[in-house]
């Protein structure tokens, strides 16, 4: 018998239509599906419907549950291996690093019931009115089908260092978090052990050991990431260290917004760095 598991259905494309990569891992076969789809083409022409599965034989109840716990072990490393060669984990539901997250205004509120979408229709009862229907398609395009370079960043992962490790964690954490108190509190630890990994003694020096291709697209320098990281209410410190106990300031909007993206990219180039593995130019348009 086979023991089967699909990863959530994403929407891709590609530039080129490679072959699909299939590869085993211990005894689990990983194969990734794309499926051309003409209904997306009012989002971008060419994109499809995206999936990886892994598979493996069984033949006992015993055999049933070892080849579990192996398939999930391999899957949690490969969600974290995503985000260096796709910039989102796979388990995401929709893209939020990679393209802005909008938010229709539904009435819910998460883990509450609620009358409101009745409430809404009584205070319309008698006039004229037009149903729209409105739902989140998140797609992404990339040079060539990921698995490959998803499998080479988790074969580097699993013999990684305990600091890039650890590094590594503190990204995906980010990545994971459903609030944004939390991403950018991953974000700013995360880059506290960035700082110790680039060369040079000054966040000048620093910056100038990332490659180009990452400086280039930075809307803030690494040293205003630093002071951001440290010095705002939402990230590492609350409190003022010097004189009368007073709390940081909040951060703005667009203070968010670079931090979250910038962090991103910076994180991201350090760790593909490490690992020696490719990094992956993520268009954020």
């Amino acid at each position: 018998m086979q023991l089967k598991y699909e990863s959530p259905i994403k929407i891709y494309g590609f530039d080129s239509i490679n072959s699909p990569w299939r590869e085993q891992i211990g005894s689990t076969i990983l194969r990734e599906v794309f499926r051309p789809n003409p209904k997306h083409d009012v989002m971008h022409p060419g994109l499809g419907d995206y999936r990886v599965v892994i598979q493996a034989s069984v033949q006992s109840e015993q055999e049933l549950r070892e080849r579990y716990q192996e398939i999930s072990a391999v899957t949690q490393q490969i969600d974290r291996a995503w985000v260096y060669a796709c910039g989102h984990a796979l388990s995401e539901s929709d893209f939020a690093w990679i393209a802005p997250h909008i938010k229709m205004i539904d009435g819910r509120i998460q883990g509450w019931r609620t009358n409101y979408a009745a409430t809404k229709k009584r205070f319309r009862v008698g006039r004229p009115s037009v149903k729209f229907r409105f739902s989140r398609h998140d797609w992404a395009h990339y040079p060539k089908f990921p698995l490959a370079p998803a499998i080479q960043a988790r074969d580097a992962l699993v013999n990684a260092s305990e600091i890039i490790s650890s590094l590594v964690e503190l990204h995906f954490y980010a990545h994971k978090a459903l609030d944004d108190y939390s991403r950018l509190f991953f974000l700013a630890k995360a880059l506290e052990v960035v700082r110790g990994l680039l060369p040079g003694t000054s966040d000048v020096e620093k910056q100038q050991s990332l490659p180009f291709s990452v400086s280039q697209k930075l809307t803030a320098d690494l040293h205003s990431l630093y002071d951001i990281a440290n010095n705002r209410y939402e990230t590492r410190h609350v409190i003022r260290r010097s004189g009368f106990p007073s709390l940081h300031s909040h951060m703005t909007h667009e203070e968010i917004a670079t931090f979250k993206k910038d962090s991103d990219l910076v994180i991201r180039s350090v760790v593909c760095d490490a690992l020696q593995i490719p990094y992956i130019e993520v268009d954020r348009t």
